[in-house]
């Protein structure tokens, strides 16, 4: 079984991990598993004499489909994104070390986001500010004259 992993509140950057890896720290998503447990405990404990109406089930269903689409597309597209890059110059923003600009080289899909393989080191795509075609100068900026 895939987990999905469904916000606690709001919504979460598509390049933003959502499971630290922390087991320490209380879990901040509901996956699969959660959805059914609470359904489950909903079905056990509903009155008998006013059961749960068949089409809020059905919602449920389809509210709990759709968000599983929606995070496989989320994941799709970051990793169209990250091959689209491919060839490219970028400048990587890592924090706590200096801006740098490398090539793109290749795509590492081993861990839950692509990591684009930038002087032979794997980057997060969120790290990504600038990217350009290689080569091609670009003129400086135009600064306003100061009054």
């Amino acid at each position: 079984m895939i987990p999905m992993q469904v916000p606690a509140t709001g919504f979460a950057n598509a390049f933003s991990p959502l499971d630290t890896g922390d087991s320490r720290m209380p879990k901040q998503v509901l996956d699969q598993e959660d959805f059914f447990n609470l359904l489950t405990t909903q079905l056990t404990n509903q009155d008998p004499m006013s059961p749960m109406e068949d089409t809020a089930f059905i919602a449920q269903m389809a509210n709990f489909s759709s968000l599983t689409l929606m995070r496989d597309l989320s994941n799709n597209f970051a990793n169209f994104q990250a091959q689209t890059m491919i060839g490219f110059e970028v400048l990587v923003n890592v924090p706590g070390q200096e801006p740098r600009v490398g090539m793109v080289t290749g795509l590492d899909f081993l861990g839950k986001e692509p990591r684009l393989i930038i002087d032979g080191e794997p980057h997060l795509l969120e790290h990504v500010s600038s990217v350009r075609i290689p080569g091609k100068i670009e003129p400086a900026p135009e600064v306003p004259a100061g009054d």
